[in-house]
């Protein structure tokens, strides 16, 4: 099975960290800005069924924002991340969160990461307007950090699991082609002299 899963934030609100976290287990203190966009894949078992996921990294920058839709489009799940230590950030999970709400498919899955955790010192008030926000809007919420890989895996695991429930994924392109290529096969003719 496999899962399109589109992340949109803020620059440098750390996405490109956060996906390279997950997929690679890599931290790197200075990524070149996205440009469009990014694609991984990351392949993980989750009870039982294997997943094959599309990680879709686009581009913060308010020049790329009319290419967004182009991601997200038939996208199963979200990913919105902000950064704890800018109020901005948080503005735009808004806007990204009703954009994809008139855009997407209602059940696509939610996730809101506050990212950037570990430079949190004491006032968390950003983490918890997060955190009531995807709670006002049924989104998952995570607290993250793609410097020391806090969260990310959970929030993964979460969305993967929400994606199984909720029956959001799709036969892999390797499963459909062998399933097609069986029934062609099956109901071809011979014909000729061989």
């Amino acid at each position: 099975m496999e899962a399109k899963i589109v992340l949109l934030g803020a620059q440098s609100v750390g996405k490109t960290s956060l996906v390279l976290r997950y997929v690679d287990d890599a931290f790197e203190d200075a990524v070149s800005s996205t440009i469009g966009a990014s694609f991984f894949t990351h392949k993980l078992t989750v009870d039982g069924c294997r997943v094959k996921l599309q990680l879709w990294d686009t581009a913060g920058q308010e020049r790329f924002r009319s290419m967004a839709p182009m991601y997200y489009r038939g996208s199963s799940a979200a990913l919105i991340v902000y950064d704890v230590t800018t109020p901005k950030s948080l503005d735009e999970v808004k806007g990204w969160m009703a954009e994809l709400q008139r855009n997407t498919d209602t059940s696509t899955v939610m996730c809101i990461c506050a990212n950037k955790v570990d430079l949190l010192k004491d006032d968390a008030h950003l983490v918890e307007k997060g955190r009531s926000y995807a709670k006002q809007t049924n989104a998952i919420f995570f607290e993250t950090s793609a410097k020391t890989g806090a969260g990310i895996n959970e929030a993964f695991m979460a969305v993967v699991r929400e994606l199984i429930s909720s029956k959001r994924l799709t036969p892999a392109a390797d499963q459909a082609d062998a399933i097609k290529l069986a029934q062609v096969s099956d109901n071809t003719e011979k014909k000729g002299c061989c």
